[in-house]
């Protein structure tokens, strides 16, 4: 019913707000709290829960056989994260870009998305390559989180004292945040599934725009609650891991449950994907900033790629 998909984008949007807000206040009090950089806490903590609605869509994908929907998701997430959610985090506030994220990150996510696209190339993911993209991921995370222990703040920009109780406050909030927020993409896309399919539109059109977009309806509201807040670098960080996250996790993950189709047509979501990505990592490669027009650019390039989707013939 129409209305009632109404209801649940109305509804969903407003817990994903929500749910953001609290997962940032969260994350951040409790990496001020530990003395662990934002930038870290973006990478790991942030970015695993704020692509669970990847994660949920595609295993649900793999299981029914609908391979159309659980490779536009990852796609069109990547897409629209850097081209959507980075482009107005930095219209917003041109946030600042680390040293780590400059000489690891972005290097790195440059890499996985053509290993991925190699992947892809002969027109499915199968179990063995996933084995291999979720090891990466696990691999990655304990690199970071050793990284994080090895290397403590230094003592002049150290953080005071809080007590425990305090801590056990933030921890609360940011998971209540992270539960808040995978149940309101759930019911954000369930809404947005329906309304599509209402009107007609096809699996793969679904998978690499309403869905995609709706299961990155986290990542926008934490980067663009992060950005309000001052915590730039949180929102960086969000979507670099994030979208590591969805090529190597959420897509390992799922070609392990069953093997993930590349659909007819996608060569122009695969270049779209490398281009986009490319784009992304070169600005945050280069500078320390990423400024408004860099921004725009991002933005210009995702809302090219979705007008071509668009008048792609069926």
């Amino acid at each position: 019913m129409p209305a009632l998909d109404g209801l649940r984008l109305v509804g969903g949007s407003v817990a994903l707000y929500l749910g953001a807000d609290w997962l940032v206040a969260g994350a951040a009090g409790l990496a001020a709290a530990f003395g662990v950089r934002p930038l870290v806490i973006g990478l790991t903590v942030v970015a695993y829960g704020t692509s669970a609605p990847e994660l949920v869509v595609a295993l649900d994908a793999a299981r029914s056989g609908r391979g159309g929907i659980a490779f536009g998701n990852v796609v069109g997430s990547n897409l629209a994260n850097f081209g959507l959610i980075l482009g107005l985090a930095a219209l917003l506030a041109p946030p600042a870009i680390e040293a780590a994220v400059r000489r690891r990150d972005a290097p790195l996510l440059a890499a996985v998305t053509l290993l991925w696209v190699a992947f892809a190339a002969d027109g499915r993911i199968g179990p063995v390559e996933g084995a291999a993209l979720a090891a990466g991921a696990f691999a990655y995370s304990v690199h970071l989180l050793r990284g994080a222990a090895a290397a403590p703040e230094p003592t002049e920009t150290a953080s005071p004292v809080v007590p425990w109780r305090r801590r056990l406050l933030l921890l609360v909030q940011g998971a209540l945040g992270l539960v808040v927020l995978a149940q309101g993409g759930s019911v954000f896309v369930d809404g947005a599934v329906g309304l599509a399919r209402s009107l007609g539109v096809t699996e793969r059109v679904i998978g690499l725009t309403v869905v995609a977009v709706g299961t990155s309806v986290p990542e926008l509201a934490t980067s663009l609650v992060a950005a309000r807040r001052g915590h730039t670098d949180l929102a960086v960080g969000n979507v670099v891991g994030s979208n590591l996250f969805n090529l190597l996790l959420v897509v390992g993950i799922a070609a392990l449950v069953a093997p993930v189709a590349v659909p007819a047509g996608a060569l122009v979501d695969l270049v779209a994907l490398v281009t986009v990505t490319g784009l992304g990592c070169w600005f945050l490669i280069r500078g320390r900033v990423l400024p408004r027009a860099q921004g725009a650019v991002l933005l210009g390039a995702y809302v090219a790629y979705l007008m071509v989707l668009v008048l792609q013939p069926p």
